[in-house]
């Protein structure tokens, strides 16, 4: 078995155990008693007899969803359209473009998708077959980004106006009140607050669990930052239980060949009759 099928393996059972959590540890991670957390799930529809009953990651989404409605329900919130572009579909556009170093991009993104099992779009995945190609008949791989890719820092501002407006979001508090709570305390105007907000998503956390992790992140980093000791601090108490193994080149090449000898042992031979 190689080192990142391991790794994976350990890793889908830790979220399998993370699934489940005490109404008592989640009410201290929301700051909350778990007297008021048990009445909210109550009224979300998911009712719970003690504050040591556990709680999945269904039960949370449900009372997330429940408070967010609640809240969005005091305002009456604009309608806005929204295009949503995956990260494949940019790159199928940027190579369709021919812009620079797209290609070799694309089967780098790729090449990360097959490693770690992720899903694939059947148009990026013919984008890759394209791309491919048109490498065996150069005999080559593409090009890499030519020139001196431009540096940039990341706005201080930007980003806690972010972190502020996900956790009033992820709280329940609805669109149009976060955006003008956030108007008044940074001192911009509403559509310059969200063009502050909109680079640092990624960052910030895609999903209400990755922002709830890096919220505890930033806090052990504030308490430990200015002492000394702080990063032997942080691999004792906050390093994953599973820690990332150091990975070499021949390490990916032994685990794409085992996910290609799985999938031949998976594949039935094809029969003709004669």
């Amino acid at each position: 078995m190689s080192k990142i099928t391991e790794y994976q393996q350990r890793l889908r059972q830790i979220e399998a155990d993370r699934e489940l959590q005490s109404v008592a540890d989640f009410a201290l991670e929301l700051g909350e008693s778990p007297e008021s957390l048990l009445t909210q799930l109550r009224d979300a529809g998911v009712p719970k007899a003690s504050a040591l009953d556990s709680l999945t990651l269904a039960d949370k989404q449900k009372l997330h969803k429940y408070l967010r409605n609640l809240h969005q329900g005091k305002t009456r919130r604009k309608k806005i359209t929204v295009t949503i572009e995956s990260q494949e579909k940019k790159l199928i556009q940027r190579v369709a473009t021919q812009e620079n170093g797209a290609e070799l991009e694309a089967l780098s993104h790729f090449a990360g998708l097959v490693v770690w099992g992720d899903a694939i779009d059947p148009k990026f995945q013919n984008l890759i077959n394209l791309i491919v190609a048109k490498a065996v008949m150069f005999g080559a791989l593409p090009m890499e980004k030519l020139g001196r890719p431009k540096r940039k820092e990341l706005d201080s501002v930007g980003r806690n106006a972010a972190e502020r407006y996900w956790e009033m979001m992820d709280s329940g508090i609805g669109y149009p009140e976060a955006v003008e709570l956030l108007s008044k305390e940074f001192h911009k105007s509403e559509r310059h607050i969200m063009r502050l907000i909109a680079p640092h998503k990624k960052i910030v956390g895609e999903t209400v669990e990755d922002r709830l992790r890096n919220r505890q992140w930033n806090q052990i980093m504030r308490k430990t930052g200015s002492e000394p000791g702080a990063w032997e601090f942080y691999r004792s108490m906050y390093e994953p239980r599973v820690p990332v193994p150091k990975l070499s080149l021949d390490d990916y090449v032994e685990h794409l060949d085992e996910l290609t000898q799985e999938l031949a042992a998976g594949s039935r031979p094809l029969t003709k009759k004669i």
